[in-house]
């Protein structure tokens, strides 16, 4: 029984039948079941039947074609609700005509197999002719619904406690249908169906506070999203990106007042908008840093013998002589660095380049070229600033 929802598309959905149509379209291409969840061994079988199968035996596929849904479920529902005077075949269980019926019921079994931790016994007994009905009569009952804690609402369930109270009572109602605990002669009025559930034990009864507003089983049988995967860490920025000479998270314990001031100022210059004055400030940074160091560690300032004695030393000369007495304080790395970015002529915080931008007109300092030179002299102020 097949309809056609488009009529401009050659495409039909099997209304009834449609787990031999699925079958058919399996054996007609078994790559079909790429996408199902089935044990090995009965994908392998399908597989190997496929491998088998001709489709000339089969077809053509007789069938009826319907004009709408509606026409086709009168046939449906006569064809598996009974026998109907031939006009049917093997009767549907509850569940099946429930299930076709669109019985709400169906919802609260539903829950109980995923939620309720079955035993193999009690799963089995669920799937075996369960009934249904005998559980509408009871979940029908509005005085029962009040004190097993569930509403109806739009023909939805809403319940009054979290799935882990609510689940134990209607566990234990469903269980004692599908068992044959109790059947319907126990339950067939208002009074019984009452007294039933006053019978059973406190233990599966909710308990606790009631949740406000309540919730709907649609709700809490909603698929729990999986979780997000761990995100990486987002990327470290180039330091070429930062508009300051000096790093954010860099800072020193300055005891001298000026050589801190003129460090704040350093930190505080952005070099795309002032890239000449972090230049010379770097200049002043370097031979305030040294000249206070030379005199914390009694280093002379000015030749001591030769031709030349008691001039004083140049920034390049002092800075080399700091370099000699921080050395040991520094790795071979960390010494080798300083020395080419403060002394090398090709460096562009070297000092006799930062006098090139202080005195030369036609030199003019990039912020790019600053910044990445830093570094090479970040571990020599740590040492000389203590």
């Amino acid at each position: 029984m097949l309809l056609k929802p488009d009529v401009n598309k050659n495409e039909y959905i099997a209304l009834e039948g449609n787990r031999r149509t699925a079958a058919l379209q399996i054996l007609e291409n078994p790559d079909l079941l790429k996408d199902l969840s089935l044990p090995d061994a009965l994908r392998n079988k399908l597989v190997d039947l496929a491998d088998k199968f001709e489709p000339d035996v089969v077809e053509p596929i007789k069938a009826v074609l319907m004009p709408s849904r509606e026409a086709a479920r009168r046939w449906i529902e006569l064809r598996h609700t009974g026998q109907n005077g031939g006009r049917g075949i093997v009767d549907w269980n509850g569940v099946q005509t429930a299930r076709f019926r669109g019985d709400k019921m169906l919802k609260l079994v539903e829950f109980v197999k995923v939620k309720g931790s079955l035993t193999s016994e009690e799963s089995a007994a669920v799937d075996n002719n369960f009934p249904i009905t005998t559980l509408d009569r009871i979940i029908s009952n509005p005085t029962v619904r009040q004190k097993i804690g569930i509403q109806i609402a739009d023909g939805e369930f809403y319940f009054s406690y979290p799935a882990e109270q609510q689940i134990k009572i209607v566990k234990r109602i469903v269980i004692d249908l599908a068992l044959k605990k109790i059947n319907v002669s126990a339950v067939k009025n208002s009074d019984q169906q009452i007294a039933y559930v006053d019978s059973l034990p406190a233990s599966v009864l909710p308990a606790g506070p009631k949740i406000k507003p309540p919730v709907s089983l649609a709700d809490v049988m909603a698929p729990t999203p999986p979780p997000s995967p761990p995100q990486p860490p987002p990327p470290q920025p180039s330091p070429l990106s930062r508009k300051t000479l000096v790093p954010k998270g860099f800072a020193l314990a300055i005891p001298n007042q000026k050589v801190a001031q003129i460090f704040y100022e350093l930190r505080m210059l952005n070099l795309e908008k002032f890239p000449v004055s972090g230049a010379t400030t770097m200049r002043s940074f370097v031979e305030a840093t040294v000249d206070v160091y030379c005199s914390a560690n009694s280093i002379p300032v000015v030749q001591q013998s030769g031709k030349h004695a008691g001039k004083a030393l140049t920034l390049s000369e002092k800075v080399e002589a700091v370099l000699v007495h921080a050395g040991p304080k520094l790795t071979n790395q960390e010494r080798t660095a300083a020395r080419t970015s403060l002394t090398s002529k090709d460096s562009v915080i070297s000092i006799s380049r930062l006098h090139e931008y202080v005195h030369n007109p036609a030199m003019f300092p990039s912020k790019n070229d600053l910044v990445a030179a830093w570094s090479g002299v970040e571990a020599f102020f740590k040492v000389v600033c203590k």
